[in-house]
């Protein structure tokens, strides 16, 4: 009988625990397998295929092209997992496909070759309801397919096939949570000395930094800043305080008025009527319920009585944005024309009334703010009280904020330097080197709220890295995100915008 021999896409599939199924029951895996003939002979003329051989529970499939033959795949794989979601476990049928791109050789009504035995070979390797293909199928449809993504599994020795073949797995749209879940897992899994050593390392110095951390806050807060002498520089001669400091709480009984055509001088307060019938409640708790009505110009009151002697006083409050002035009964005590960490506001004690209302006014200027007003910070309150008080609160506050700056700031180079390593050994994971970028550009964000980087630096530079990695770190992690989802050209794109957007 006379030969010939052309190239093919060659399907092999296979039913997963037909011979089980046929031990325990024959005429129910009859029955299914006479089902999943049919339905698979439905997709196999839809997409012009040939079926050569059928064995029991699996098929021998010819296509004239891959794409054919990976599209019919694919459909086949999505129809049973869609109608196994309806099935009970007895009935559920689950196949695995494995498709090469070779030469057959035909004879009569069969054919043969090495490309139906490397088809045959490659379909084991396939997971229940998956698929897998050879680098031939892979180069012919991996444009062309847009359903579905591909994982390299590596070169595979065959059997009586000397080069052997690399294998891809298409990974199906429900198997690709699975799939990122499983990426994740191996970046945090070592397996060779150096990534041990790395990721230790970056535990250890997290452990050694987050201990230090913590004897150090320790000690910062048993402190006590109160001294028996201190000399206030804005005042001059030292003072001697009390050990029993006393407090007017500030943080209850404020009020606002809209007033946008209001002029302040910055010395001396004048406002037609400040005991105006528009004045209303300012509740401390709900600062957000006031997001459509305090921005652009705004006054904040509070009256109290002062009812304690204090020789150095100091008000301290917390945040205000963008703009403020303070003034105390009239008189200008200190402001800001930024957000500033707290509010805090040193004056003479003869401003103080006795027996009569004090009162605090604050005219501010602000942009729309989801949190608008006067922000308290827990940790610190708004009151009234010596000097020596207030310091120490502030002082507290300022220390406790950097310090955990600077931890953020050592742990992201910590753990940079770990996945920098990381990175090398593995050059065709890039999601390592993303990694590694982002925790940089971590880094070059932190340094703009840490004291001894501020200090070495001028202020410009500083900014600019905050706004530089505020930027870069968005296509970073998009980059990483389009890396892991195997979107590999819009990958490439991102990553072009990013270098533009650098250099612009």
């Amino acid at each position: 009988m006379k030969s010939t021999r052309r190239l093919a896409a060659i399907m092999f599939t296979d039913m997963v625990g037909f011979s089980a199924l046929t031990y325990q029951d024959e005429l129910l895996s009859k029955e299914i397998v006479d089902e999943h003939r049919e339905i698979i002979r439905q997709f196999i003329r839809a997409h012009n295929g040939n079926e050569n051989q059928t064995t029991g529970d699996g098929f021998l499939i010819e296509f004239p092209s891959a794409v054919d033959a990976v599209q019919c795949a694919v459909e086949v794989q999505t129809y049973f997992h869609e109608k196994s979601k309806h099935l009970t476990l007895d009935r559920k049928i689950q196949i695995r496909i494995g498709i090469h791109l070779g030469d057959i050789i035909i004879e009569g009504t069969q054919f043969h070759g090495n490309g139906v035995n490397i088809a045959a070979r490659i379909e084991p390797m396939a997971p229940p309801g998956g698929i897998c293909i050879s680098r031939q199928v892979f180069d012919q449809v991996a444009s062309h397919i847009q359903a579905v993504n591909f994982k390299n599994l590596g070169h595979r020795e065959i059997k009586n096939i000397k080069s052997g073949v690399d294998v891809y797995n298409l990974i199906m749209p429900w198997q690709q949570k699975n799939t990122e879940q499983a990426i994740f897992k191996k970046i945090l899994k070592s397996h060779s000395k150096i990534q041990r050593l790395s990721l230790n390392g970056s535990l250890a110095g997290s452990f050694f930094i987050a201990t230090f951390a913590f004897l150090f806050w320790l000690g910062v807060s048993s402190l006590n800043w109160d001294q028996s002498e201190i000399s206030d520089p804005a005042r001059g001669p030292a003072s001697t305080y009390s050990e029993k400091v006393q407090k007017i709480d500030l943080a209850n009984g404020w009020s606002y008025l809209i007033a946008n055509e209001l002029k302040e001088d910055q010395t001396v307060l004048r406002l037609p009527d400040i005991k105006n019938s528009g004045w209303k409640k300012f509740d401390m708790d709900q600062p957000n319920s006031y997001a459509d009505t305090l921005h652009g110009r705004y006054w904040l009151k509070n009256e109290f009585s002062a009812g304690i002697n204090l020789k150095t006083p100091a008000l301290v409050l917390g945040l205000i944005a963008d703009q403020h002035r303070a003034y105390l009964n009239g008189k200008f005590i200190g402001g800001s024309d930024h957000l500033s960490d707290v509010g805090t506001y040193f004056f003479d004690s003869s401003l103080l009334r006795n027996g009569e209302p004090n009162i605090l006014l604050i005219q501010a200027k602000a942009k729309p703010s989801l949190t608008p007003g006067l922000t308290i910070l827990p940790n610190i309150g708004a009151y009234l009280s010596e000097f020596s008080s207030v310091r120490n609160a502030v002082l507290t506050n300022q220390m406790t904020f950097h310090l955990f700056r600077s931890i953020y700031f050592i742990l992201s180079l910590v753990m940079f330097a770990s996945f920098l390593i990381l990175s090398i050994f593995h050059r065709k994971d890039r999601g390592y080197f993303y990694g590694a970028f982002y925790l940089l550009l971590s880094s070059y964000f932190l340094a703009y709220y840490t004291p001894w980087i501020s200090e070495n630096f001028d202020f410009q530079t500083v900014r600019f890295l905050k706004i530089y990695s505020m930027v870069m770190s968005s296509f970073v992690f998009f980059s990483g995100y389009l890396h892991l989802s195997k979107r590999f050209r819009a990958e490439f794109v991102n990553n072009l915008a990013g270098i533009v957007t650098f250099f612009m």
